[in-house]
């Protein structure tokens, strides 16, 4: 049967003693490669091929053992040498040990040799097991120390989820030194300025031993806010235990308030984009606060008359004068209140609306428009649909965009084709239910090459328009986790149409 290879590499100048060295360690059940050499030179060589151990003699003409230590210690992978000498004593034996020989054997008892022949291999091997380890160890350490995330090793058989170790990132991030979190509870940064709902979730995945993904706020130790995306993950030991957590931290402050400052700018579009709306009104919206008014005039009047008369039957009349006036007060009061609501500069506030209800008060507040247009406004509303949750002054501010633009489009159509078709439904998509709301024009249409830009800032198909009533249409919708689009139509025109995530979904 064939035993391991061990490939020798004799340092001898008799053949005959290097061929029962080799013989030696045959009987020990190796098979061999071996190799003799005599020189400095062939030494050299020969340890370029490289053997698995060096079997040198003592006593050599033209080498001595530290000609031949110092040239294997120069070889980028040191072997194994064993000193064999008929002429050894046991204080040069020790020498040999002392100056980098693994072992000796004297000649005179090679049966020795096949056993520390094997016994130097599997030192070496150790030995160079060791080294891989620990190079390796040198390569994640430094992969460790260069991640640009914070990253973070915890101990999972603690109660108290101890710190194990940590990166420089992590220290540069939260601004603790590395020796001030180890040993701390992973949990020790939640103070009245961090997410508690966020680390109440991770605390029930760590405890669960499961992983956890989420936006996490935080403080630093200085007291300035940061925001992080963490991502823990359990992991093992080669017998199933659960024994650590790596949490890697991503720090998205800067992401999160550039989204801030880009939100604070669309509302800022906005508002300005509604006060542009309401000065394009003003003349329609005049027209329309001096009916019902002049209405309350005339009707007051025939009630003051009335009463003046009061007998039987004019007792009825003045009871229709009143709520006549009543009525007309309240159309007047609810466009004003409309117009309120639409100048009013305040942040995004977000609140369960029927989408139906925003259309009717829209076109209501556009009905002067429609009619200085001669525009036809048909409206149709499937049964039953869900809520929304949103911000009522901003949806509203897109349907009104979308319907001006629609009313805008159809300036060079007949006037008996002029019709505006607004529909609302509910659709599911990807497991979701939406809310979609379509505005459909019988206009000029748009030119196919036009419609991929059409929702770019400062974009625009009109001629005097400055492009950024799309724009924000469409920075109104994303901010409500919704999407807008346009859509040419089959004969003429074409239709807008944005969809919004319904409540509870």
């Amino acid at each position: 049967m064939t035993g391991p290879v061990a490939r020798l590499l004799i340092v001898e100048d008799l053949k005959e003693d290097a061929v029962l060295l080799n013989r030696a360690v045959q009987r020990h059940g190796f098979s061999t490669e071996w190799e003799q050499v005599q020189t400095l030179e062939e030494l050299a060589a020969a340890l370029d091929r490289q053997p698995d151990v060096v079997l040198a003699d003592y006593c050599l003409p033209s080498l001595t053992l530290e000609d031949i230590l110092t040239q294997v210690r120069r070889h980028p992978h040191p072997l194994p040498v064993i000193v064999v000498s008929g002429v050894i004593g046991e204080e040069i034996a020790a020498e040999t040990i002392r100056m980098g020989a693994v072992d000796y054997v004297m000649k005179d008892r090679l049966q020795r040799l096949g056993p520390a022949v094997e016994r130097a291999l599997n030192e070496a091997r150790h030995r160079r097991r060791e080294q891989e380890l620990e190079a390796e160890l040198q390569l994640r350490n430094m992969a460790f120390a260069s991640i640009a995330d914070g990253v973070v090793i915890i101990d999972a058989r603690s109660a108290e989820h101890p710190i194990d170790d940590c990166n420089p990132a992590f220290e540069k991030m939260f601004g603790y030194r590395r020796d001030e979190l180890i040993g701390k509870s992973f949990f020790f940064m939640a103070d009245p300025g961090t997410d508690h709902l966020a680390i109440a979730q991770m605390r029930q995945a760590i405890v669960s031993f499961a992983a956890f993904m989420g936006d996490v706020d935080y403080r630093r130790r200085d007291g300035s806010q940061i925001y992080t995306n963490v991502k823990i993950q359990p992991f093992c030991d080669d017998s199933g235990n659960m024994t650590r957590f790596v949490a890697v931290f991503r720090d998205v402050t800067d992401q999160r308030e550039a989204a801030a400052r880009e939100a604070r700018h669309v509302v800022a579009l906005a508002h300005f984009e509604r006060l542009k709306s309401v000065g394009e009104m003003a003349s329609g919206l005049a027209h329309e606060l001096n009916q019902p008014l002049t209405a309350l005039v005339v009707q007051s009047e025939t009630a003051a008359t009335l009463a003046s008369h009061m007998r039987g039957s004019n007792k009825d009349l003045l009871q229709v004068a009143l709520e006549a006036i009543t009525s007309q007060a309240t159309r007047a009061g609810a466009i004003i209140e409309g117009l309120r609501r639409m100048v009013k500069k305040s942040d995004p506030s977000r609140s369960t609306i029927h989408i139906e209800d925003v259309v009717r008060d829209t076109l209501r507040i556009m009905d002067h428009e429609f009619r200085q247009n001669q525009v036809q406004v048909v409206v149709r509303e499937q049964c039953g649909l869900p809520t929304i949750l949103a911000d009522r002054i901003q949806i509203q501010q897109v349907i009104i965009n979308l319907i001006r633009n629609a009313v805008e489009a159809m300036d060079e159509t007949a006037p008996e084709l002029r019709k505006v078709e607004i529909s609302c439904d509910q659709v599911g998509r990807d497991n979701r239910s939406y809310v979609v709301v379509s505005v459909s024009d019988h206009g000029r249409g748009i030119p196919p090459d036009q419609m991929a830009r059409l929702f770019e800032k400062f974009y625009t198909t009109k001629q005097n328009g400055i492009g950024l009533g799309l724009a924000i249409c469409r920075s109104i919708v994303e901010y409500h986790e919704g999407s807008i689009e346009c859509r040419r139509n089959a004969d003429v025109g074409v239709t807008f149409m944005f969809s919004l995530v319904a409540s509870g979904e």
